[in-house]
């Protein structure tokens, strides 16, 4: 019988401060910070990608790469220390998710994958709205 070879998990890990500090060291450990977290988990690093912005948009050069490896099929994960460096809107999370699901790529945070708490207060909210 044939042994199955495992599918290396390809990931693009981000990081996005709110406000660069001028000798890049608060971004340098979140960096070093997802290597390690990905290097424990056996995932290949395809892309970093960091920038400094504001957490309200998703209009970001960051964010734009992830859906183009997205795209392109070049990622199987987004690797964020938390789901917060991608947008601080709960609802911008959830589109970006659902964007990157459509290309077969998921979201993984080092503090916890709060998206399924994300979409249960987005369905509270619209029906008190209702």
């Amino acid at each position: 019988m044939e042994k199955m070879e495992r599918k290396t998990i390809r990931v693009a890990i981000y990081c996005r401060m709110g406000r660069e500090d001028p000798d890049h060291t608060m971004l340098e450990a979140g960096m070093e910070r997802l290597r390690k977290y990905a290097k424990e988990r056996g995932y290949d690093i395809v892309e970093e990608i960091t920038e400094y912005g504001s957490g309200l948009s998703l209009n970001r050069s960051g964010i734009r790469k992830l859906y183009g490896l997205a795209h392109r099929h070049m990622i199987d994960l987004v690797l964020v220390s938390d789901i917060s460096r991608l947008s601080r809107d709960a609802g911008q999370v959830l589109r970006l998710a659902g964007k990157l699901k459509k290309q077969k790529v998921f979201i993984e945070s080092m503090n916890g994958n709060p998206l399924s708490e994300y979409r249960k207060e987005l369905r509270s909210l619209r029906r008190i709205m209702q």
